[in-house]
């Protein structure tokens, strides 16, 4: 039997049930989450996931741009490698003090809220680059353009 752990793999936690399976010889797959099955096809990494089921789920022409038009898709790919290089680093950093650790004051510590505004300052900063880039060419764009464009995970 093999065990199926499904977490992070930079999780403490996922890291020390890792650790106890190794340590008693037991055979284990690690399983990255977000995940899906879908019909026996699996898929991890919510991106993906995303365009997956986009393409699968009659997501052509409204999420995503049909492959045919090649223009829409390269517009595509940037939107979403804009949104994952510039949005995603500063929006976790924000996440990650802004949210989880807002909870930091009920066990007597203190948030980091210059983290906190230098990375809504970052985003801010860019969605005003991104708004004027959108607001150049809004009105010759098609839906799934526009939704490509401002496409986040």
């Amino acid at each position: 039997m093999i065990l199926k752990v499904y977490d992070s793999p930079i999780g403490t936690c996922t890291k020390r049930t890792l650790t106890v399976a190794q340590e008693l010889n037991i055979l284990y797959e690690l399983i990255l989450v977000p995940y899906i099955e879908d019909d026996g096809f699996e898929l991890f990494e919510s991106r993906a996931i995303g365009r997956f089921l986009a393409l699968k789920y009659g997501g052509i022409g409204e999420l995503i741009s049909p492959q045919s038009n090649i223009g829409a898709t390269a517009k595509f790919e940037q939107a979403a490698s804009i949104e994952l290089c510039d949005f995603e680093p500063p929006g976790v950093k924000h996440a990650i003090e802004g949210v989880f650790r807002s909870f930091k004051p009920f066990f007597g510590q203190q948030m980091d809220t210059t983290t906190v505004e230098a990375q809504k300052a970052v985003l801010e900063s860019k969605m005003d680059g991104y708004e004027a880039m959108l607001s150049d060419s809004v009105g010759r764009r098609t839906p799934v353009e526009i939704f490509a464009a401002l496409s986040t995970d």
